[in-house]
């Protein structure tokens, strides 16, 4: 839909805003979904713990609660990395990248 916009209103721009999301949420712990469990059994991306690392002083005190009770590693499973938190913070990355993937095709 974004690019659809963005190709027949890329001239006159008289769509000004468009809200790509709104309450993101699933009602269990995860996605549990073939592609989903193969991608939560891939180690964390460097790109998260990166900007972990990068942004640590700017974490919410939750969130940084989370990663340091988990050692703050920057490797592994995401049951490595965030503990028990880790589905719900898998969940999170990825409705991000997805959100922002749409984002960018406006």
């Amino acid at each position: 839909m974004m690019k659809k916009i963005r190709e027949v209103d890329e001239e006159n721009q008289t769509v000004i805003m468009v809200q790509v999301e709104n309450e993101t949420g699933i009602f269990s712990e995860r996605d549990f979904s073939f592609l989903a469990d193969s991608a939560f059994k891939e180690k964390v991306p460097i790109e998260l713990t990166n900007y972990l690392n990068e942004q640590i002083d700017n974490l919410t005190l939750e969130f940084r609660e989370i990663w340091d009770n988990a050692g703050n590693k920057n490797s592994g499973s995401w049951y490595e990395v965030f503990g028990d938190y880790g589905p719900e913070v898998f969940m999170a990355w990825n409705y991000a990248q997805y959100i922002d993937e749409v984002a960018r095709a406006g």
